[in-house]
């Protein structure tokens, strides 16, 4: 539970930071927002936590 809790706690962090900087132009990111029916930033953090969790899961 707390490794869910901490890559939720990444990947909101990260999702403010993209949101604040405006730096929603990564193609791929672009591609997941589009393809969402949820709000954008919804759209964000689901995809960055998913990613979040696969690095670490490697590790």
């Amino acid at each position: 539970m707390t490794d869910k809790l901490e890559v939720a706690k990444l990947a909101t962090q990260l999702t403010i930071a993209l949101i604040e900087n405006k730096q929603l132009n990564d193609v791929g990111l672009q591609r997941v927002i589009r393809s969402s029916e949820d709000p954008q930033v919804v759209a964000v953090f689901d995809y960055l936590f998913k990613h979040v969790q696969a690095l670490l899961t490697e590790q």
